[in-house]
């Protein structure tokens, strides 16, 4: 009997330490992450964030791009070209410049912007702010101009509402035009913001500009 209790003691014994054994080993033994656990999928929208951008930058990035370029009409040709802002030395005012073209210093209150490759193409730029003059009283000084340009020509009045539709802040616009032989003289008057701007043009109907030089002129901003 004590032989028989002897043995029941001994593999009482045994079992209980294969039992903590296997405890142990289960208790130290990490589980593998697999595809599908929450683990990956951490990972994978933490890639996702750090590779996807702001949908603003980029129309921030358009804008900017369409702010900067104009799009005109020469000699039956449509042209887009970036342009720079360039600021008057003389004047309170920057202006959008396309390229092949420059601004300088003309006399004091007068630039002018021409044609790097030809000067015959130019626009003079005068600016002024409503408490110096009226838009009338610059109106009616243009209109005497246009009229000593050519004794022998009249000059025409000329529609630029189309492009006025696309500037914001003009409250006041006149446009006018003289055709020579060799030349096109072209006037225009607006007021934006308090500010007023004479844009005297001059064109060789051969470069034919005209359509560009006006675009720019409506770009200027006051500084």
């Amino acid at each position: 009997m004590k032989k028989q209790f002897k043995m029941y003691v001994i593999l009482c014994i045994a079992l209980i330490a294969l039992v903590a054994c296997n405890t142990a080993e289960q208790s130290t033994t990490t589980p593998t992450p697999t595809e599908g656990t929450n683990a990956s999928n951490g990972n994978i929208e933490k890639d996702e964030n750090q590779t996807s951008s702001d949908p603003h930058d980029d129309d921030e990035q358009v804008n900017e791009n369409e702010t900067n370029r104009i799009t005109y009409t020469s000699n039956g040709e449509q042209k887009t070209e970036e342009t720079t802002s360039v600021t008057s030395n003389e004047q309170q005012y920057s202006i959008q410049v396309l390229p092949n073209f420059t601004l300088t210093a003309e006399e004091p209150g007068k630039d002018l912007l021409y044609l790097t490759e030809n000067d015959s193409v130019s626009m003079r730029i005068e600016y002024l702010t409503t408490n110096e003059t009226s838009f009338e009283d610059l109106q009616r000084n243009t209109e005497d101009l246009m009229n000593a340009v050519d004794e022998n020509t009249d000059y025409m009045e000329f529609d630029i509402q189309s492009y006025v539709d696309n500037v914001p802040n003009i409250s006041n616009f006149a446009a006018y035009k003289v055709d020579l032989i060799d030349q096109v003289v072209m006037s225009i008057v607006y007021e934006k913001d308090q500010q007023l701007v004479r844009l005297t043009i001059y064109d060789d109907p051969v470069a034919d500009y005209s359509d560009a030089l006006i675009k720019m002129g409506l770009t200027i901003t006051h500084n």
